[in-house]
């Protein structure tokens, strides 16, 4: 009779702790779930900043390029003699009107 009651109390306690343990286990699933859906936020977030900051990203660059170019030539202007600039500036101007 000890033992059936024994048996009683250890069946009592392992239904408990399996209890616990799936309580466990879906808090778990649970947390795992909210934190997949945080970095989904956080990815479309970036996303959507880099979307907005672009065309001032690419101005910014567009406008560095501009500055390197007229400081490439202005650095080729400046080694030339006058009759070598002339010669250059028809140069350009035949260019511009093939076009």
């Amino acid at each position: 009779m000890d033992n059936e009651k024994l048996i009683r109390e250890l069946l009592a306690t392992t239904r408990e702790t399996r209890d616990m343990v799936n309580s466990i286990n879906k808090q778990r699933r649970f947390s795992n779930f909210l934190t997949a859906v945080k970095y989904i936020i956080i990815i479309f977030l970036l996303y959507g900043a880099y979307s907005t900051v672009q065309p001032y990203i690419d101005t910014a660059t567009q406008t560095m390029n501009n500055i390197n170019n007229i400081s490439a030539q202005a650095n080729t202007l400046k080694n030339v003699d006058q009759k070598s600039f002339t010669d250059y500036i028809t140069s350009q101007i035949k260019k511009i009107n093939t076009k």
